[in-house]
């Protein structure tokens, strides 16, 4: 088995919406603009869209819940075992269609890379997380548990704590620690984070079979903006608690996941990010 991860950026699609145009996007890099059809990149082989039934919707919610809970009742270590702080008010997350159809897009090219723009009429700074698993076994194999490769992967990016600080958490200004990324863990714990919505294709890769997940969330990493706020384990929810998730806000909260309107006011760490597939390649030489 072969795990990779690469960097975090980081809709039922409106008919009318130009998307070669719209703000917030350089005109004509918007995923729905680019990838506009329903085919496959020229890319791919063999590929294989896995459907997100409404299960699959739940393990994934769930799984970055489970994780934001721990975060908010601060109940995770940071970098050199340093405990992060509590939320006073962390979102609890829903599958959101939008953002799904979104990062399918991104996934049908069979391309391990990160979309330039992927916002929806109503997330205009969506982030991004992705993953893949190289294995020599297809995903119809007894080899190939879905459930877990969900898990494993959104895990994946939540062991990123080990390298975050409390500053990082206070003001995000770098999504390294070094040489080692945060930038995945910072994007699901960021408390706006009020919506995700996912998608997975596998497909060949040489001898390998590849499945490559990728989830769009309701907001990206800012530079200059906390990650959360910190203090009293959600003092601040308006509306209540999760019952299963108790150190997240209600789903009926009204969070706003728009901070900013124009990017003017934002800085998103898209400056930051080495290429994707020069990363990728450091990672292939480092891995059997």
């Amino acid at each position: 088995m072969k795990y990779f991860l690469i960097f975090t950026l980081i809709a039922f699609v409106g008919a009318q919406t130009d998307w070669c145009n719209i703000e917030n996007c350089t005109p004509g890099t918007h995923v729905q603009c680019r990838y506009s059809n329903t085919s496959f990149g020229s890319s791919c082989v063999s590929p294989v869209v896995q459907t997100m039934t409404p299960a699959l919707q739940e393990i994934i919610v769930d799984r970055h819940n489970y994780y934001r809970n721990q975060v908010a009742g601060g109940n995770v270590r940071g970098y050199q075992n340093v405990g992060l702080p509590s939320a006073v008010r962390m979102a609890s997350m829903r599958w959101d269609n939008d953002l799904a159809h979104f990062a399918l897009l991104n996934a049908r090219q069979c391309i391990f890379a990160h979309d330039q723009c992927r916002r929806t009429n109503s997330f205009r700074w969506a982030g991004q997380n992705l993953a893949a698993l190289w294995t020599s076994y297809t995903e119809t194999s007894p080899n190939f548990v879905l459930s877990e490769f969900l898990m494993n992967m959104i895990g994946m990016w939540f062991d990123e704590h080990v390298w975050t600080r409390v500053s990082d958490i206070n003001t995000l200004t770098t999504i390294y620690n070094g040489n080692e990324a945060i930038g995945h863990f910072t994007a699901l714990a960021n408390e706006l984070q009020t919506h995700v919505g996912c998608a997975l294709v596998h497909f060949n890769d040489g001898s390998w079979r590849m499945h490559y997940f990728a989830c769009n969330y309701a907001f990206t990493n800012m530079l200059n903006f906390p990650v959360y706020r910190s203090g009293t384990t959600g003092s601040q929810c308006t509306t209540g608690r999760n019952p299963l998730f108790s150190n997240l806000c209600s789903v009926n909260e009204n969070i706003n996941p728009n901070p900013f309107m124009n990017e003017a006011d934002a800085v998103e760490t898209n400056e930051l990010i080495i290429d994707d597939q020069e990363f990728l390649m450091k990672l292939k030489k480092n891995v059997d």
